[in-house]
């Protein structure tokens, strides 16, 4: 049964979606494009003249739209008509939105800023379009597979490009200036520019096209796991070669990227993936690897459990918690939080601390309450449980790693919540967690 779901995963090419007509060809194109432009922080800035606080330009006030934006709106268009609405979830559907419509106005009601507020409501609908794209688009495990192949393709295509980039910042202090994929000038010696530390000697981490190379790991590890699921349907050697090329190259793209919590995603990626495959001593033997490289790179860069670097990242949390548990029940809404925090921080505090806390969790509670918080639970009520009975294979390949991959990355940062590129990935996992999910009930 396994071998012959193999050889069936191995068959998936661009002939399986129907025969690939007018239509599916440009919806072939549109996922592909999404994909690479993932790894792209182009886009056109709108009203960014409330943006300007403390004299400094904040990203996070600013409305971008980016092309991947739009590419989502155009597979939503596509996946309408396999959209089928089933009666006997209409109430439940009901009563869910009446919910959210609900939090959505007192968000409007008590939310201090609504530009800032609609710009959060913005991003929120793109990602949902996304998820409800994924699911609708994926009706059995052909255009499931196939789904994630041409996804894979685009995104590590763009992963190759970012990475290049990103080592030159790395081996130079130099970023080349490309704005149309989002490379801008800058030196290691600019002003807030993450640089990392060497036994004192310091330098350039690798941004790649993102803008921060946190941000660069988690594209890195996704495109590395992508990469890797690819090896597993490869029908060459030629094909298992130049994918286990790619990992060769998004690891020293990630050693680039300086990036300890990505490194550590990685690590963690590759053990769920192969737990199964190894022999038990094995097993024991590589539990040490995360332990170990991660040691190195603190002792390397002369970081302690006294850093000023965890210590700062341990009151941003803090003081997320205090906007939690002052606005317990509906957050102080999507997009909102700096403008409240910023009451919370101490007197004469570092510009560089005005950003949110380093938890997804945390910066969730904060800006979406508890009721939020119990509209997403009811939503994967019953996600999980049929997620554990769904297709071992891409379950087990992909899907379970990456879940703990990410998992591990929420811990440390807020990206996967505040910036749209790891936003999305994150959101197309979801996406295909709930798509196989779908395929249990095919008759």
């Amino acid at each position: 049964m396994k071998q012959d779901l193999r050889a069936k995963v191995a068959s998936v090419n661009l002939s399986s979606l129907q025969k690939l007509k007018s239509p599916q060809l440009l919806l072939t194109l549109i996922v592909f494009c999404f994909g690479l432009s993932l790894n792209f922080q182009s886009g056109i800035k709108i009203n960014t003249s409330q943006a300007y606080y403390f004299g400094f330009l904040t990203d996070y006030f600013i409305l971008t739209i980016h092309p991947s934006d739009i590419l989502i709106i155009l597979m939503a268009l596509f996946s309408l008509k396999n959209f089928k609405f089933k009666k006997n979830l209409k109430i439940q559907k009901f009563v869910y939105l009446l919910f959210l419509t609900t939090l959505i106005a007192l968000w409007f009601i008590f939310s201090p800023n609504k530009t800032l507020l609609v710009f959060g409501l913005i991003k929120l609908i793109f990602v949902s379009l996304l998820i409800f794209s994924i699911f609708n688009l994926t009706t059995n495990s052909k255009t499931l597979y196939l789904f994630i192949n041409i996804f894979s393709i685009g995104l590590i295509s763009g992963a190759v490009i970012s990475t290049f980039i990103g080592l030159i910042q790395f081996s130079t202090g130099i970023s080349p200036n490309i704005p149309i994929i989002g490379s801008y000038r800058f030196f290691s010696t600019t002003p807030n520019i993450a640089s990392g530390l060497i036994f004192n000697n310091s330098f350039l981490r690798a941004y790649g096209t993102t803008p921060h190379p946190n941000i660069l790991a988690a594209l890195l590890v996704s495109a590395l796991a992508y990469s890797i699921f690819i090896i597993n349907s490869a029908k060459t050697k030629y094909l298992k070669f130049l994918c286990g090329l790619l990992v060769g190259i998004f690891t020293i793209g990630l050693v680039g990227s300086f990036s300890r919590t990505g490194i550590i995603m990685a690590i963690i990626f590759v053990l769920l993936r192969y737990k199964n495959n190894l022999p038990i001593n094995y097993k024991f033997i590589i539990l040490f690897i995360p332990s170990f490289i991660l040691f190195s790179l603190f002792y390397i860069s002369g970081i302690s459990i006294e850093s000023k670097t965890i210590s700062e990242r341990l009151e941003l949390n803090l003081i997320g918690l205090k906007v939690f548990f002052d606005n317990l029940i509906i957050g102080v809404g999507p997009n909102n939080y700096l403008i409240v925090a910023q009451n919370y921080f101490f007197q004469n505090f570092n510009l560089r601390l005005f950003q949110p806390p380093h938890n997804f969790l945390i910066l969730f509670l904060a800006e979406y309450g508890i009721i939020g918080l119990i509209l997403v639970l009811l939503f994967f009520k019953q996600t999980i449980g049929k997620f554990v009975k769904s297709q071992p294979q891409i379950k087990s390949h992909l899907l379970l790693p990456l879940v703990g991959a990410y998992g591990f990355g929420m811990i440390f940062d807020h990206y996967f919540l505040t910036q749209f590129q790891t936003n999305y990935i994150f959101a197309v996992l979801i996406g295909l967690i709930l798509a196989t999910n779908k395929m249990l009930d095919l008759k």
